[in-house]
């Protein structure tokens, strides 16, 4: 046999190391869990300052660990959740071990969970930029809704609608101030949104509004202009402009002369060039020199000063003139070019290009050989449904000397959109009569440039409540009556197309304040 002897009982310790962390309708416990010492806790807890402590667990809680999604087995994040708050009232806890006697440590120390404002303020509405450009500032009002609780606001600004918002208030502006001076780092475009905030840090973030603060530097003069010649044509080339709202070149040509300084310069080109290569054809009897600049033009008109001088003369032998593209059109799904025919007696046939609208690369060639000189249309099968494509072609003479680019010539095969419609998926009224309506567009295939809230007393007479909206959702304060109001609202797709609702009928009950 073995004897042995047990020592005093002891009292097992209370949990230590007590966290309570309050939430909106609910309180979450959570203690230094050491399972060799307990097994189980009982909770206790009383509302208010004053009063009685009640039990809390009607069996003793006993904390287990858990799988979570990454396949670990540790302790949750939140041990023991009481659902049983209410946000306005304060509660006290306190919690007792629970040995493998099952017997009862003393209390924990007391945690406090004071009452707290879960309830956000209504956001501002009615936000409205305003750009002075040579300041380089914007100035933002709005207009919102004086709570008891509201401390001030925030301002956020962001440059891309679905990219990042900085907050660019330092300190919170009072609610005595709807007014906010931005200044921004450069010309462009910017996004701004106004937030409401309470003193227990609820946040309520208004719309967003788009500003353009415009430019008024023109871009610097074009660097290294040079002209190169070859039978037929002169070349120019110059080295790239890095303004981001370059829109393109001018090139500019006169007579070369003793003094170049006050000569009259003709422009070359009717429209702004993208490219930093220029090609011109002229007649084989051309003899004369020329002087030739580069003028650069932003988005905003602003144009620089021109260029260095470049001189070039023609050789002997030109290339065909510049074609003349007639017409480009859709049919049976594809596309068909036609154009005049070119007068030199050496032509030998035409070739076609193409590229997305709007895309400032180079063109792709289209036809693999050469479409003979007796031939004055073109069938492009690859082009594809729902892509508009700008052409141009150049003609090639026996030589393989090739022409400047025709003027180009948009096409596209439409794309079958399908049936327009933008449907309601959320209309509530809160017990404020604050009224909150969602929607959204049923068929992507409609770019939708904006959104129009029209409301009315009368079914047949509604007008617009809010402005133009890019995002689709809407807050609107009602009256405190009870009356019946009928909203509607349409979609403005940048194809033309109106697209509306149904309409919805809101009807407020009177409260008592």
């Amino acid at each position: 046999e073995t004897s042995f002897k047990v020592g005093d009982y002891q009292k097992p310790m209370a949990p230590q190391e007590i966290i309570a962390e309050r939430t909106k309708n609910k309180i979450a416990l959570k203690w230094l869990p050491e399972m060799d010492r307990y097994y189980a806790v009982n909770i206790y807890k009383k509302s208010g300052e004053e009063g009685d402590f009640n039990k809390i667990t009607t069996a003793p809680f006993t904390l287990q660990k858990i799988k979570t999604r990454s396949g670990k087995i540790e302790f949750p994040k939140e041990f023991y959740i009481d659902l049983k708050v209410n946000d306005d009232k304060n509660y006290t806890y306190k919690v007792k071990a629970i040995d493998f006697f099952g017997q009862e440590s003393d209390f924990s120390v007391e945690i406090f969970t004071p009452a707290q404002d879960f309830i956000a303020p209504e956001e501002p509405f009615n936000l409205k930029p305003e750009a002075f450009a040579l300041e380089k500032t914007v100035k933002l009002s709005w207009q919102f809704i004086d709570e008891t609780d509201l401390e001030g606001f925030n301002v956020y600004r962001g440059a891309q609608l679905d990219g990042e918002f900085k907050k660019i208030n330092t300190v919170i502006l009072p609610k005595t101030k709807s007014i906010f001076q931005d200044l921004v780092p450069q010309s462009g475009g910017y996004y701004y949104r106004v937030s409401t905030i309470d003193y227990s840090g609820n946040e309520s973030k208004s719309g967003l509004v788009y500003i353009e603060v415009r430019d008024l530097v023109p871009p610097t003069a074009p660097q290294n202009l040079e002209a190169k010649t070859e039978p037929g044509k002169i070349t120019l080339t110059w080295s790239p402009n890095t303004e981001k709202d370059l829109m393109g070149y001018y090139i500019q040509r006169s007579l070369n002369d003793s003094n170049n300084l006050d000569n009259n310069y003709i422009n070359v080109n009717t429209s702004p060039l993208k490219e930093t290569t220029f090609t011109q054809t002229l007649a084989k009897k051309v003899r004369n020199k020329f002087v030739y600049r580069v003028i650069a033009i932003d988005t905003l008109y602003n144009r620089s000063k021109p260029s260095i001088n470049s001189l070039a003369q023609m050789p002997d032998v030109t290339a065909p003139t510049k074609p003349v593209l007639k017409q480009v059109r859709e049919v049976n799904n594809k596309i068909e070019l036609s154009w005049i025919s070119n007068a030199e007696s050496d032509l030998r046939g035409y070739n076609v290009y193409k590229r997305l609208k709007g895309d400032s690369g180079f063109y792709s060639k289209v036809n693999f050989a050469v479409v003979p000189k007796s031939i004055l249309a073109y069938t492009d099968r690859t082009a594809e449904e729902g892509l508009v494509y700008e052409y141009v072609i150049k003609a090639e003479d026996d030589n393989g000397n090739i022409s400047s680019p025709s003027l180009a010539f948009c096409g596209g095969i439409k794309k079958k959109k399908g049936v327009a419609g933008v449907s309601l998926v959320v209309q509530k009224l809160n017990k404020r009569n604050v009224l909150q309506l969602e929607w959204k567009n049923d068929n992507s295939n409609y770019e939708i440039k904006g959104y129009v809230v029209f409301k009315g007393e009368e079914k047949e007479l509604l007008k617009p409540s809010s402005g133009m909206l890019t995002k689709v959702d809407y807050k609107e304060k009602l009256s405190n009556q009870t009356k019946t109001y009928y909203y509607q609202v349409r979609a403005y797709a940048k194809s033309g197309e109106v697209i509306k609702t149904e309409i919805v009928t809101i009807i407020t009950q009177k409260r008592e304040i």
